[in-house]
């Protein structure tokens, strides 16, 4: 048996058997949704890479953690390094120190004010000042304009994020930013598979593009990140992200430099943080990069059922009683480059969302908002406003902000679902249109 383990065969067929015997099941609490959030993207060769891993007893970060790197920027970033670590947040505290150390603890860059709440934090926890920038209405995505609008004298950097997958105007900011100064970093956690209008992938030409590779994103290990870098910035990325051990650091008079000439096996050369991933995380990252063009055009396609959908809703009901009259819009905009990660939809205020997610829950569709909704609502962003650590432009334009916090939300892409699965969304998102007539 373990020959055939090894080779490869057999396993992954028993596996596969058992999936389709004892296929996932959702927790107790999460049982009654017909359509959640995300469902398992795990396949039989995933855990069967992983039960290779667990077997060998080799489990943390090493020959399976490099090839994954390797055929990770060869998929997503060619020319380029990538560097994993244990979670697409600590890929944002890597990338943020890159940036601290380009433009000095203290500079302010420039970051929207939807985004996760990691993506500002990292950029905190290495000594940045953070200025928050509004959104635009129809995206949710910061744009030269709104990024202009929020600069000071003492702006350094702007990092935007992909919010949901809909890719921000990369080449417009690095326009400005190369007009004023400026560096520009990518935080693409959920945008994977995503390019900019130029065609350029998510991250690939920023200082840093970090990506999630969390359970329920398009590709997983299961937890897991990487950080996208030129390849004179990996060496070091890699010594912080175990201890700032000189072990990661190349073999060249700069490491000697850096090291003070010090020799043996536990030599720090610098700050550090233990971030490195495991063995079965990219052991399983590898088998589903393997099969990611059968996976993102799975997603494109739920993507366009998606916008299908929403544009055959009966429209008369919904905006004879200006109750989400946006929703056949397909509102936010989606554009050929974005890869979602979720499927969203924005209604005309705060009560009919709230009134629209109610339906939904009652119909076992489950539902979130974006992100974390506007940041400046946040306790922790009031606590760091104090301390003068964030700050924003009182009299900016906040409206997307806005609708990015009350009135939209999403359900989960599910690119796999059955057609009858999808047929039952379907009807309930009529039903609940319907009855907004007898609101």
């Amino acid at each position: 048996m373990s020959g055939k383990f090894y080779d490869g065969d057999g396993w992954a067929g028993l596996i596969a058997g058992h999936l389709a015997a004892h296929p996932f099941a959702p927790p107790a609490e999460k049982a009654r949704y017909v359509w959640p959030l995300a469902r398992p993207n795990l396949t039989a060769d995933d855990i069967a890479a992983a039960l290779r891993v667990l077997l060998s007893g080799h489990t943390t970060c090493w020959r399976e953690v490099a090839a994954f790197e390797e055929e990770f920027a060869m998929r997503f970033a060619p020319g380029r390094a990538a560097v994993m670590v244990n979670s697409g947040s600590s890929a944002n505290l890597l990338a943020a120190e890159l940036l601290a150390r380009r433009i000095g603890r203290g500079a302010e860059v420039i970051i929207p004010a939807v985004t996760w709440p990691t993506h500002v934090c990292a950029a905190l926890q290495a000594g940045l000042r953070v200025r928050l920038c509004g959104v635009d209405p129809a995206r949710w995505t910061a744009g030269p304009g709104d990024v202009e609008e929020a600069a000071t004298p003492q702006t350094r950097a702007v990092w935007p994020v992909h919010p949901l997958g809909l890719v921000a105007d990369v080449p417009g900011l690095r326009a400005l930013a190369a007009h004023r100064g400026w560096t520009v970093l990518e935080d693409c956690c959920d945008a994977l598979g995503g390019h900019d209008a130029q065609g350029a992938p998510v991250g690939t030409r920023s200082l840093a593009g970090t990506f999630s590779l969390f359970y329920s994103h398009a590709m997983t290990g299961l937890e897991g990140g990487m950080i996208v870098v030129d390849p004179e910035d990996a060496p070091a990325l890699r010594a912080w992200r175990s201890h700032g051990w000189a072990r990661d650091l190349p073999d060249t008079d700069a490491r000697r430099v850096l090291t003070g000439g010090a020799e043996g096996p536990f030599v720090f050369a610098d700050t550090g943080w233990n971030l490195r991933p495991t063995e079965v995380q990219a052991a399983i990252g590898r088998s589903q990069i393997a099969r990611w063009d059968a996976t993102l055009a799975a997603r494109r396609v739920a993507t366009d059922w998606w916008r299908g959908v929403i544009r055959g809703l009966p429209q008369r009901d919904i905006r004879g009683r200006g109750l989400l009259r946006q929703l056949t819009d397909s509102v936010p905009v989606i554009a050929d480059g974005d890869a979602l990660h979720g499927l969203p939809f924005v209604g005309i205020g705060p009560s009919s969302m709230t009134w629209f997610r109610e339906q939904m829950d009652v119909a076992g569709i489950e539902t979130r908002p974006i992100l974390a909704g506007a940041l400046r609502a946040q306790p922790f962003v009031r606590v760091a406003v104090r301390d003068g650590r964030i700050t924003w432009h009182e009299r900016g334009n906040w409206t997307g902000t806005a609708v990015a916090h009350r009135s939209a939300a999403y359900i989960g892409l599910l690119p796999h679902a059955p057609a009858a699965t999808r047929a039952r969304l379907a009807d309930a998102l009529r039903t609940i249109a319907a009855s907004a007539n007898n609101r």
